[in-house]
């Protein structure tokens, strides 16, 4: 899958708005973002976690390889946005309660694709000597960190009226498993 690209715009109100480019095959997505405040003398103070699911579920399984049916029954259930989402908003709440660190992971789930050596016969009478099989779960995923007024990582920071900037053009991919491996050896598109 095509690499995310997350921006982070402060709004008035206190809140950050997150937006990404809407990926290919997507099948879905899902923000999450931790953050503390620190205590007196330094040591770590209160802890705080956020989702954008719309079911307050976070963490667990939503980190892992999901099908491409178990992200639809997310999407229905507004556990993940819907593949046509290409942003949402971190409450004000949640700077407030995490003024000093916050650190944010933005998911694309992805297709996945079945592959088997060699390929079944189309004359169901031919025997097949399968040799192997392989099942693939494609996701793309990007994280930031923001402190004390700087923001790092994959994603930016913005401010209002600014134009992001333009992410090189990958070039084409051959399909199948030649193109998987090739996207393992040679990764960046």
């Amino acid at each position: 899958m095509a690499p995310l690209r997350v921006i982070s715009t402060a709004q008035a109100s206190g809140s950050t708005l997150l937006n990404w480019g809407s990926i290919t095959y997507a099948t879905g997505y899902l923000a999450t973002l931790f953050g503390s405040k620190m205590g007196p003398n330094g040591q770590m103070g209160d802890m705080v976690m956020w989702s954008s699911s719309a079911s307050r579920q976070f963490g667990g399984g939503l980190a892992d390889w999901l099908t491409p049916d178990q992200v639809a029954g997310l999407v229905r259930d507004r556990t993940v946005m819907t593949p046509a989402t290409t942003s949402c908003v971190v409450p004000v709440e949640v700077k407030q309660a995490a003024p000093d660190f916050r650190m944010g992971t933005l998911t694309a789930y992805g297709p996945m694709e079945d592959f088997a050596y060699p390929p079944r016969p189309a004359d169901v009478r031919t025997p097949w000597s399968l040799q192997w099989t392989a099942r693939i779960r494609h996701r793309s995923m990007t994280s930031w960190m923001e402190m004390q007024g700087m923001t790092m990582g994959m994603g930016g920071q913005q401010q209002p009226g600014q134009q992001p900037q333009q992410q090189p053009e990958c070039r084409p991919r051959r399909g199948g498993l030649g193109g998987l491996l090739g996207g393992v050896l040679a990764p960046g598109c």
